[in-house]
């Protein structure tokens, strides 16, 4: 279970910490406040297997980075870190936190 996603510098946000539900988050506001954003670094950040459910199109639960965004070299930064998700997995006491960052392919 997601518990805080910080993003310290990626796209419109900078230095943000946004604290999740344990049942239920909402996301509201204005167009091009970095709601897609959300949505789109928690959906690549998490996928499920097949072996335990499919999409109702019978495809595997997961996103592509290159699927929800589409980097642009002048105004996304180049390398390097941009914040981290902290979750909770039952199989551990505590909280573990992901890394997030960004890389161009070449």
């Amino acid at each position: 279970m997601f518990i805080e996603l910080q993003l310290d510098d990626f796209r419109i946000s900078k230095n943000q910490k946004i604290k999740l539900g344990k049942a239920i988050t909402a996301i509201a506001g204005h167009n091009a406040t970095g709601k897609s954003t959300i949505l789109g670094i928690l959906g690549n950040s998490s996928e499920l297997k097949s072996k335990y459910g499919t999409t109702i199109t019978d495809k595997q639960f997961k996103t592509e980075f290159s699927e929800l965004f589409k980097g642009s070299k002048i105004h996304d930064k180049a390398s390097g870190s941009i914040g981290f998700i902290e979750y909770h997995h039952p199989a551990f006491t505590d909280p573990m936190k992901i890394g997030l960052r960004v890389t161009w392919q070449k």
